[in-house]
């Protein structure tokens, strides 16, 4: 169990790693593709919190009892077993991520998924026609998660007024998986919520009814985190090395993006399915390196603990950018109350807009909601503050969503296998909503 301390503003100084020019290796070797990395014996997802009560924010699950990371069992390295296709692999351990659980792997949750929906739906129509003799218009927003410094805006714009200004009463759920606002939305329960530009594209390209009406964070957050006492400093470093990784396809696609967009050889690398516990593995060093941390959450964490990190981001090695958190809704709500969820997306980005301006502020606000991520104010502050430039586009934009991006990023999903076919992207996104 971590036991953090409150650091001051400024005294998180992360190396982010940028590629120079790089040596000329031998052409690299093409390893074999992955197998599935296999379930943890324990289900990870909360369950659905109860309606919340009050203005502010949703009753949810208790917050994690430490102030940065969830407990999780120790890793075990007698647990490693070796694989000729897959390299050292572990046996499930169970227990929650360090920051959330990502992306689990979406076009293989699917079908379970849109099966919750429909045994999720009874337990939410109840909630909405509770509050319907009020003068406001209830909205149901689905998060992708417990809140955190990714959900500032949205409730510094509770907390500030600026959805009552609007005429609307926000009741934001955190649903039982990061992934499950797609198919609730998709079967019209809620109005709308939070996902993924990769995992609106997977939906799209399997017709599932949900479209992206604007990105929240408009860079991707995924990295590769090394201990800066390592001495691995660039993705060519990690040849040799053993690589921490939660097991999703899309952890290998960019694994090898990265370590190939530097000149190294991705046969060389060896990968440990670690499932969510990343963070714990590289600290405890039972790792050289992960990928699947965010360096806006999991980086200041470990600077937390004293030990700096090398953050590698992997949209400056090879993956393409794109839309980290996005709004979704589906093609029904879209449809019956555009005005509405524009009115919604108004006031959210007044509300991040807030926040990026006013980070200590945004911190004290979400530190009062209940089942916050975390307790330290250090982290959530520092995480607005490096999350902040990232809400907006160059032009200082929030919301904005660039159809040009999310094609070259669906046309890498297709190539590197992520989705089967070519996809149109343009089915995936509006910008309707905007503006």
């Amino acid at each position: 169990m971590f036991h953090p301390q409150a650091h001051p503003r400024g005294s998180v100084a992360l190396s982010i790693a940028n590629p120079g020019a790089p040596e000329t290796p031998p052409a690299p070797e093409t390893p074999p593709a992955p197998e599935t990395a296999l379930a943890p014996e324990t289900a990870l997802a909360p369950e659905t919190p109860p309606a919340p009560e009050t203005a502010l924010a949703p009753e949810t699950p208790p917050a994690p009892e430490t102030a940065l990371a969830p407990e999780t069992p120790a890793f075990r390295p007698e647990s490693l077993t070796c694989s000729p296709s897959r390299g050292l692999q572990a046996a499930p351990v169970s227990g929650r991520s360090e920051h959330r659980k990502r992306r689990t792997g979406y076009r293989h949750r699917l079908p379970r998924l849109l099966a919750a929906a429909f045994v999720l739906v009874a337990g939410v129509l109840p909630i909405t026609a509770a509050r319907g003799a009020s003068s406001q218009h209830n909205l149901t927003l689905w998060l992708d998660w417990y809140p955190n410094s990714d959900h500032a805006g949205i409730y510094v714009a509770m907390a500030k007024g600026y959805y009552a200004a609007a005429g609307l009463h926000v009741t934001p759920q955190v649903p039982s998986g990061t992934n499950d606002a797609v198919g609730l939305l998709a079967h019209g329960t809620g109005d709308i919520g939070i996902s993924y530009e990769p995992d609106v594209l997977l939906a799209r390209q399997q017709s599932i009814p949900i479209v992206a009406t604007a990105a929240i964070v408009q860079q991707p957050l995924n990295c590769v985190l090394t201990l800066k006492s390592s001495g691995i400093a660039r993705p060519k470093q990690l040849e040799g090395r053993l690589v921490g990784l939660s097991g999703t396809p899309d952890d290998y696609t960019d694994l090898e993006a990265v370590v190939r967009d530097d000149h190294g050889e991705y046969s060389k690398v060896r990968t440990v399915v670690v499932n969510y516990d990343l963070l714990t593995a590289l600290l405890s060093h039972k790792v050289d390196a992960i990928i699947g941390a965010y360096w806006t959450w999991e980086a200041l964490q470990a600077q937390a603990e004293h030990m700096p990190v090398n953050v590698m981001r992997i949209d400056d090695y090879g993956v393409p950018s794109y839309d980290e958190l996005v709004f979704v809704t589906g093609s029904s709500q879209l449809a019956h109350e555009p005005g509405v969820l524009r009115a919604f997306q108004q006031a959210t980005f007044r509300g991040y807009a807030y926040a990026a301006a006013h980070p200590a502020e945004a911190a004290t606000i979400l530190l009062k909601v209940p089942g916050v991520l975390s307790s330290s104010r250090a982290l959530i502050q520092q995480s607005i503050t490096l999350l902040a430039p990232l809400f907006k586009d160059a032009k200082g934009r929030y919301g904005t969503m660039d159809e040009r991006t999310w094609q070259a990023y669906a046309d890498w999903m297709t190539a590197t296998k992520l989705i089967p076919s070519h996809l149109d992207a343009s089915t995936a996104l509006t910008t309707r909503l905007l503006g």
